[in-house]
């Protein structure tokens, strides 16, 4: 049943971070003319589908818009029954709009326009440091590393967020967040 305004409810944060005080509304945009109800810790809604952030690559973007993705089914249940904030890099958009159709592409900037409205999407505009990307690129010199991985890497370590949905498992894998912690890769257990 879709969410209208009147019966929206609100939920209030403790004031830890600058954007926490503001009201929240319990319905959020999926895609267009359909709404999501968002689980409020205490709720109804199942424990293990309420994570505060995860850190967003690529290889998710592409697996929710290309239907002929081997990940385009579990992306699409992951973002079902998610119930938090994206964080992602200008770069991780930067190439999953380049590996998307026209057609694809249209759909993933109208969901970024979508999630991003509602405050559900966080895109990293911390000026790149170009020595930290060369430094994680010469300690893992033996895995593939591009440079949204790197960014990916550095949002990690700035955010602290380990949680990470990527189709790239095998580097992630070996990619440490604050150089000793691994990243939790969400969709491995979908």
């Amino acid at each position: 049943m879709p969410c209208n305004r009147a019966s929206r409810s609100i939920s209030w944060r403790k004031p830890a971070r600058r954007w926490a005080a503001s009201p929240r509304p319990s319905c959020r945009p999926f895609r267009r003319g359909q709404l999501v109800r968002h689980a409020v810790p205490g709720s109804d809604a199942s424990a293990n589908t309420y994570v505060k952030n995860v850190v967003v690559d690529s290889g998710f973007l592409i697996g929710l818009f290309d239907e002929t993705d081997p990940l385009h089914g579990r992306c699409r249940g992951f973002l079902r029954d998610y119930r938090g904030r994206f964080l992602t890099t200008e770069a991780v958009i930067t190439e999953a709009l380049a590996l998307l159709s026209h057609a694809q592409q249209l759909r993933c900037l109208d969901w970024l326009g979508d999630a991003a409205q509602a405050k559900l999407l966080v895109v990293d505009r911390e000026p790149v440091d170009f020595r930290a990307v060369e430094k994680l690129a010469r300690k893992y010199a033996d895995q593939p590393m591009d440079f949204a991985d790197a960014s990916v890497i550095l949002l990690a370590n700035r955010s602290g967020v380990r949680e990470i949905l990527t189709a790239d498992r095998r580097d992630f894998a070996v990619y440490r967040v604050a150089g000793r912690v691994r990243f939790i890769d969400v969709l491995a257990g979908e």
